[in-house]
Parts: C-alpha cells; structure tokens; sequence
C-alpha cells in the first residue's frame, strides 16, 4: 500500500512517541515505510507541519492516525485535535482512526463522532488493521484489540524510527540544557483500583505488560544511540530491581523522578534509584483514610509509608504524592464539603512531620469504562446529551481543579457545586505548598539559613490549614517571589 499514514501521538508532555512507532512496526509490510510520517502533537508548532503535511494530500487517499494515550489533556491540546479531525473530515479521501486512553474507556461517546471512521479500543498493535485500508466509513466502526494484547516479540522501536518528523517534541529538557526520553518497561498495573483506567485494560486488554530483559536492553541501547542521551525519565507503572539492572547494564541515569507503590518501597530500592541519579519518587497516596483505601484497593499501612519517608530522609530523597479528593464516594454517598475537608486534612500530620514529603491535591475525576466511574455514572443520566470532546473537556478541567464548565454535569462523585467549589479554595494553596517545598529542596537543603526560614513559613501554613483557613496560597506564592530572589 503506497498511501500516505500520517500518525499524530497527542499529549501534554513531550513523550517519547513508543506507542505509535510499535503500532506502525506492526504493520510494517502493509504499508511504503517511506509514506508512513510519525509526529508528536505538543504545541502549536507540531499542529503546523502536520497540517502542512495533511495539505500536501491533495485528492490522494490517506490516512490520519491520532493516540491520545493520556488521562487528562489540556482545552488547547482538545482544539488542536479538533482542528485536524476537521481538516482530515473536509479531504474526501483521508481516513481518520483513533485510539488511545479515553478512544477506549470512554468508546460508546466517541462513537458518536461521524467525523472519524475508526475507533480503536486497547492497544492498536492487537487490533485489526483494517483502520489502514477499510477506507471512509458513514459512522464510526469500533476495532477491538485482542485480549493479550501485548507486545509481539517481532516489535522494535527502531523499525520507525527514522519515520518520526519532529524529534524536539519527542524529548524534554533539563533546566541546564540536557536532554531526556520518557521510557516505559512495563505498561499499565495489575493492583486494580477502582479508580483507574488500568483496571479496564487489566480486564480487557491483558493488564500488565512486562518486557523481557533482553527488549529493555535493546531499545534502551538503541534509542541512547539514536537520540544521544544517556539520561531517561521512566513512566512506568512498576518500577522494581529487575528495571534498575536493566538501566544500569545500558549506562542509563534516571531524570529525577520514579513512580512506586507505597507498598513495594524498600530501603534497597530506594538506594538504587539515588545511584541512577533519582532526587525523588512519586507516589500514589490517593486517600489515607483506611475504609476508602479498602475499598478502592489501593491498602497501606502508614507506619509503612511513615517508614518509607524515613528512610528516604536519610538518604536525602523527596518524596512527592497525591492526594484524590472526593474519592470517599465509594463509600456510597456523593463526597459533602465536610467529606473533602476530612479529605484533606488528613494528610497534614504526615505533611508537617516530613520535610522531604509534597502533596499534590487531584480532585477526582470518575473516568467512564473504570470500575468506579461506571458504578458512580450508572443511572444519573447525565452523559446522556454530553458528547465526547465536551466529556474530554469536563474530565480536564475537574481533574485539574478548574471547575465544572458551564452546561457541563457535576460528576457524580461530588452531592453538589459548593463541594466541588470547596476542593478549589484547598487547590491553589496546595498548589504553592508544592511550589514552595521544591523551593526548598533539592534535598537536603544546600542553603541553612534559607532552609530554617523555609521550613517556619512551612509550620505557619500547616498552623493556618489547621484552624480550616485554607486561603494562602496568594500569601505564599508572595513569600516564594521573595525568597527566589535570595541566593
């Protein structure tokens, strides 16, 4: 097949575009490799070539490929989407086809879209290929990956390659200059949360994803070559002592930060990431209430994230988590500005103990397609007139704290808009807390003397939460202007 494939690997993070480069190896005797263009949706400047690209189309067949692997993506990253799902749709030989996160939990919505001709649910690389010949369709026509939908062995990174357009986009940079890749060695999780989109593809699609030792080290060591850093940021769900060995025997260094079940933390572990460089491990705290944790599946002990804490103080690593307010609805009634504020504060102990701790506040968002987002969704009605992208939009700006946009429903995990209100006047200050706390740290603090007066704004802030006065973030971001300004 000589038709152009113009493959669009949309987010908000300049990622790695893995996913597309295994779904186009996996068809790699269907297609002219040399028609096939791979491209990293960020900014304004990527949607610019490819609608170039789209334009040089002419009245020839093509067709536009968009995954969108991410759970939340901006309004402007939505309208780039858009614009080039209009373009595509005017052209009347161009086939449109996506999938991705939200192509697949949310399918039933996007299925109303006439404007695109295939929805692809679960890994594209498992699913029919039929996206890239079945030509224009008069509805959407839903493909179905198989369950194992793993990663066939014949799969390399290093087939594609050469087909990504704009590699500045595929890559992040450090604040000194250097660059970095996102890299994952494993896809998705096998814990089953309630909350999570994992748990769809756990059930669905296969779960868990493990790569060979042998895959690791031959697309670590390739893609080192090819894009010319020793230095990669895992986005993995499972980091463990098998990961580790693999970086190391492939001379890799980790930019900054590794993702961890509190559960799996060990002091081994931890001195292993500090060799590879990591200054920090992310964490997914969600609720520290022991009922909610129950019952969403996400169970630990504090005395063992207490311990966790300890040990990472001791070797001078930060620790960053998040907790999901509103997420106490699984309990079986919509969270109240009490639950959230009960929410929230439960957290402060740990918070005021551990000066190697931030906390990020995420209003949760209940996801079609996961196990809670449907039990919470069931009956209301209220996705019954919301198209997708107006879903996408509501699902963005609820899980960033924005609110609920205008004629858009309350998710049902909130009893009414002043409990949802109540998360926002929480979010801005823990917002700075955040920004106050990286302030400080690199840790352990180099600067004393900025570090004890650091460490009482800290103290003043937790005072404040305390008394259920949650206003001062514009206090403390005033206090940081100030404070950057001290070397």
């Amino acid at each position: 097949m000589s038709k152009k494939v113009i493959v669009v690997d949309a987010g908000r993070r300049k990622f790695f575009p893995a996913d597309s480069l295994y779904t186009i190896s996996s068809v790699k005797d269907q297609v002219d490799m040399d028609q096939v263009s791979i491209y990293r949706l960020f900014e304004a400047g990527d949607l610019a070539l490819i609608l170039d690209e789209l334009g040089s189309v002419g009245d020839d067949e093509a067709v536009l490929f968009l995954w969108v692997y991410e759970k939340f993506y901006p309004v402007e990253m939505q309208s780039m989407l858009q614009e080039l799902i209009d373009t595509a749709n005017s052209m009347a030989k161009v086939t449109i086809a996506m999938g991705g996160i939200h192509p697949t939990l949310a399918r039933d919505l996007l299925l109303g879209d006439t404007r695109i001709d295939y929805v692809i649910a679960g890994w594209p690389w498992s699913a029919s290929s039929e996206w890239l010949d079945g030509g224009k369709q008069s509805t959407p026509k839903l493909l179905v990956a198989a369950k194992d939908g793993g990663l066939p062995d014949h799969l390399k990174l290093k087939d594609a390659f050469s087909r990504i357009k704009n590699i500045k986009s595929c890559v992040m940079t450090t604040a000194t200059g250097e660059i970095y890749f996102n890299y994952r060695s494993t896809y998705m999780c096998k814990n089953g949360c309630a909350f999570c989109h994992a748990t769809h593809f756990l059930k669905h699609f296969g779960g868990l994803i493990e790569k060979s030792d042998e895959r690791i080290q031959e697309e670590l060591l390739f893609l080192k070559d090819a894009i010319g850093t020793d230095k990669v940021y895992l986005s993995s769900y499972v980091c463990d002592k098998r990961t580790i060995d693999s970086l190391n025997r492939a001379g890799m260094k980790v930019e900054n930060q590794y993702s961890l079940m509190v559960k799996d933390i060990t002091p081994e572990l931890l001195d292993m990431f500090k060799g590879l460089g990591a200054e920090c491990v992310f964490i997914g705290l969600e609720n520290l209430q022991t009922p909610v944790q129950k019952r969403v599946g996400k169970h630990f002990e504090i005395d063992h994230f207490e311990k966790a804490l300890r040990d990472g103080d001791a070797i001078g690593m930060m620790f960053e988590g998040n907790i999901m307010v509103g997420l106490n609805s699984i309990l079986g009634q919509p969270s109240t500005s009490e639950d959230i504020v009960r929410d929230i504060r439960s957290v402060i102990p740990q918070y005021r103990r551990y000066r190697n701790l931030r906390v990020l506040l995420r209003p949760f968002m209940p996801f079609v397609g996961t196990p809670l987002g449907d039990k919470l969704w069931e009956n209301t009605g209220r996705l019954d007139n919301v198209g997708y992208w107006d879903y996408i939009k509501l699902g963005f700006s609820v899980a960033r704290g924005h609110g609920v946009p205008e004629g858009l429903p309350i998710p049902p995990a909130y009893a009414d808009l002043e409990a949802f209100e109540t998360i926002k006047t929480y979010y801005k200050s823990f917002e700075q807390l955040v920004r106050h706390r990286t302030s400080l740290y690199k840790y352990p603090p180099k600067n004393k003397d900025k570090a004890v007066l650091c460490d009482r704004i800290s103290d003043l802030c937790f005072d404040i939460l305390e008394t259920g006065n949650v206003d001062f973030g514009d206090f403390l971001e005033d206090a940081l202007d100030a404070m950057s300004r001290w070397k």
